[in-house]
């Protein structure tokens, strides 16, 4: 089966370093090789707001770890011919994704997923279920 036509809109990739984001970035590696799609990866930091403004030890060495995983991330894709381009955000995570997703034009969004129980999902609201009620592309959550 022939690949796709190339286009430029990219697949963008919720990253946070879990297990479940891990093989969400080897489904979205695939899925960017048989679309011939872009990535763009997102690791979205949701700090305290003492920690926000970038000023506090804790978020500079959050932020730095985060970099340190999307450039490894970038290796591997380059490794399989993938272009993938990456960005830290702090902030809240639903919000800082959507926003994302618009700017970047993305024409997909793939997320790992973890079952949380009903407890942890009213105190924290849930980035996936956002996701899928408010992106209007599809959304791919990854176990």
């Amino acid at each position: 089966m022939p690949a796709m036509q190339a286009s430029a809109a990219p697949i963008l990739l919720a990253f946070d370093s879990s297990t479940p984001a891990q093989h969400a970035f080897a489904y979205a590696l695939d899925l960017a090789h048989w679309t011939q799609r872009p990535l763009h990866a997102v690791t979205v930091l949701d700090l305290a707001p003492e920690y926000a403004a970038g000023t506090g030890g804790a978020d500079d060495a959050l932020v730095s770890e985060s970099e340190t995983a999307l450039e490894s991330l970038r290796q591997q894709a380059a490794t399989a011919g993938i272009q993938l381009t990456s960005r830290v955000m702090v902030g809240p995570p639903a919000l800082l994704l959507l926003q994302e997703l618009h700017e970047a034009g993305a024409a997909q969004v793939v997320i790992g997923h973890t079952e949380k129980g009903a407890l942890m999902r009213w105190l924290a609201g849930s980035v996936s279920r956002s996701l899928l009620d408010e992106a209007r592309v599809p959304v791919t959550l990854v176990p």
